[in-house]
């Protein structure tokens, strides 16, 4: 039974300029509530269970990506299914359903967990710490050049364990096998490997270097969610089937989203296995529809890739986004083709990697974070004042901003040691986690405020800006080595964790919860993953083989940047300072642009397209992204909010579908061990 009303007075918050906000009357039936225990331990359990499945999805069957996209939908798919059965419990057996804080917490937790599984974290791990033993060859000198170099406790030396990771039919459960992977530490004998072994080191390491994103969405919670209020669109669809999924599923024009959908998704699934079956084309690559290959003239045919795609899932998602927003991403797009035939033309495109869209773009999210942080220091110099002082109000905030600081500064300096004892220099490891956690914070802002599609930054992470513009000559090998190890977590930032960790800490305030039982789940979700992301992909390779029948892109991914490593040590690069020059571009046109549009509301153009748009996955992105602003500025303009609002269910309906039909063949997938359709690149 509901308590009884009672008015009492909400705790301050903070305004857009760090005063206190106007404050509003609360009831005590709003206050946050635990979830319950049993949430926590189902979450942690189901985690390792999502985690094997996403693993399968990655690198066995490969009939799905789900954590290259910002919605993790094999995730939102399990929420789907809960939502349908709770909403039958709550009609038929309301004792037996679920709270919206449970099915909201259980959703964060398996998100935070794929994290590490993803495509870009220990699949690309797992291969660099699998493959160099096996790859160096004297013809190639790796050997000599950086394996002999790399610290034991990072990559397996064992030549039985790394020959079963690469052939398969073999077991990651052979004493040899774990003790070059796990460490012999005091249970084996210290001759059958490193005391330490990749699992432990690289677990631990991946724990807390995500921990510190953890603590940072922690202290800017309330500036965003309350003070900013910014929307969070991505969860928009998981919120929704947490907590009013009747509501929802009751909608007729969901339905029609939904079926046109799946239609699609089973029609085109039927046709990898039947070839009578008629293909609907959506994807941009399978079959792909390449506009640039109709322009044969130079320098226009410098575009080089522009395809066509129509996926219903980015449909949909756009439709939910800022119209700016889908309007500015699609026209950067453009300009920065633009840029690259201006490049041809002019012959500049000659020198090594002009026209620096890379560079741009790394500037561009160090921009974005550095002008987040001064609009907010005024919220900032509060929150380092409660570390003498706290506030009386900070009880409800899932970390004190005492100990979310502390906690941070911890994880800081945990990584820049773990990087120290690899073999980088202090200054440089500092340097290259603070440019890390700046990113983390703009693709974190990115997410909260605008909800894009994807943000993937590939080639753009420290360790390639610092080989790019200082050069592996300066670097020295050592510095380039380790720099080159940590492309596991660098070489995109598509399932960064940052992002879920602050959408998680949104759900629970939308649903209700206790944040700091909230946090307690989150953590041991992220412990989970981190523990369980790498063992289950050396598994996977110890069985059906890296090499031998494995989609070609797990083993390559070492490959790719050993291939680079080798020519930055062998052929060091000097001092660059276009690429530097590049990066201070884009962080000025960035820190401008924000300025700008946020003293004039009017101007069309957000510049945050600039520094998202000249990426691998825009460009999949630009016409689906272009057909839901088109749809949506028709709508606005002849049928007004109201209109608009009636939109919101059609995209909702056109996400499930594409969801609940690239799941079905990813899930046949894994049962026959067969690549079906695939919905997202």
């Amino acid at each position: 039974m509901q308590a009884p009303r009672e008015r009492r007075a909400k705790p301050v918050s903070m305004g857009q300029n760090g005063n206190p906000a106007p404050q509003v009357e609360a009831t005590e039936a709003a206050a946050p509530r635990a979830v319950p225990w049993t949430t926590v331990i189902v979450g942690a359990v189901s985690a390792l269970g999502c985690n094997y499945w996403l693993i399968h999805m990655n690198s066995v069957s490969f009939n799905a990506l789900p954590t290259t996209i910002s919605v993790f939908f094999h995730v939102v798919f399990i929420l789907f299914l809960l939502a349908l059965i709770n909403a039958a419990l709550r009609r038929w057996a309301p004792r037996l359903a679920l709270s919206a804080r449970s099915l909201s917490l259980f959703y964060s937790m398996l998100c935070i967990a794929s994290v590490p599984a993803g495509l870009d974290g220990t699949l690309i791990l797992s291969a660099i710490v699998g493959t160099p033993s096996r790859l160096a060859t004297p013809e190639n000198r790796w050997g000599e050049l950086f394996v002999d170099q790399i610290p034991s406790w990072l990559i397996v030396r064992d030549s039985s364990a790394v020959r079963g990771f690469f052939e398969g039919s073999s077991s990651l459960w052979v004493l040899e096998h774990l003790a070059a992977w796990l460490g012999t530490g005091f249970w084996w004998p210290k001759e059958m490997g490193p005391t330490i072994g990749p699992f432990i080191a690289w677990g631990a390491f991946l724990f807390v270097l995500w921990l510190g994103t953890q603590s940072l969405a922690c202290l800017f919670r309330r500036r965003w969610d309350e003070s900013e209020r910014l929307s969070f669109p991505v969860v928009q669809l998981p919120l929704e089937l947490s907590q009013n999924p009747g509501k929802l599923l009751s909608q007729r024009v969901l339905w029609v989203g939904f079926a046109i959908a799946l239609a699609i998704d089973l029609s085109n699934g039927l046709k990898s296995i039947n070839p009578l079956f008629p293909a609907i084309p959506v994807s941009g690559t399978h079959p792909a529809y390449n506009l640039s290959t109709r322009i044969v003239d130079a320098p226009y045919n410098a575009v080089s890739f522009l395809p066509i795609s129509f996926y219903p899932l980015v449909i949909g998602l756009s439709l939910l986004l800022p119209t700016e927003l889908v309007f500015s991403c699609v026209f950067f797009l453009f300009f920065w083709k633009a840029i690259v035939v201006l490049s041809a033309a002019t012959g500049t495109s000659a020198i090594p990697r002009a026209p620096w869209i890379e560079e741009q773009n790394f500037g561009g999210y160090i921009g974005l974070a550095l002008f987040s942080l001064w609009a907010s220091r005024t919220y900032l110099a509060r929150a380092f004042r409660a570390v003498v002082h706290p506030q009386p109000d900070e009880g409800r905030e899932p970390l004190r901003y005492r100990t979310a600081l502390l906690v941070f500064v911890a994880c800081f300096l945990g990584v820049v040691t773990f990087t120290r004892l690899a073999g980088m220099s202090t200054g440089l490891a500092v340097l290259f986690f603070l440019a890390y956690y700046l990113i983390s914070l703009a693709i974190g802002r990115i997410r909260a405020e605008l909800g894009l599609p994807v943000h993937d930054l590939h080639f753009s992470g420290p360790g390639n800006m610092l080989i790019n513009v200082v050069g592996s000559r300066a670097l020295g090998p050592t510095n380039t080595i380790v720099a080159a190890m940590y492309w596991g977590f660098n070489r995109a930032y598509r399932n960064h964790p940052m992002p879920h960790q602050s959408e998680a800490l949104h759900l629970a305030g939308r649903t209700g919860s206790d944040q700091r039982r909230v946090l307690i789940g989150l953590v041991v979700a992220l412990a989970v993953g981190c523990a369980s992301a790498m063992p289950l992909y050396a598994r996977a390779c110890y069985i059906y083989g890296g090499m031998a029948k494995m989609p070609p892109h797990v083993i390559w991914r070492g490959d790719e940047i050993y291939s680079k490593l080798a020519g930055w040590v062998d052929r060091p690069t000097p001092f660059d300072a276009r690429s530097l020059l590049g990066i201070v571009v884009g962080t000025v046109f960035i820190i401008v642009g924000m300025a700008l549009k946020t003293r004039f509301l009017w101007w069309p153009l957000h510049p945050i397209g600039y520094a998202v748009s000249g990426t691998w996955s825009m460009q999949l992105l630009w016409c689906p992204m272009l057909i839901a602003w088109a749809i949506k500025t028709v709508v606005t303009r002849y049928g007004g909010h109201t209109s608009m609002k009636r939109l919101v269910p059609i995209a909702l309906g056109l996400m499930l579908g594409d969801i609940t039909g690239g799941c079905f063949w990813a899930l046949l997938g894994m049962v026959n061990n067969k690549t079906y359709y695939m919905i997202w690149e």
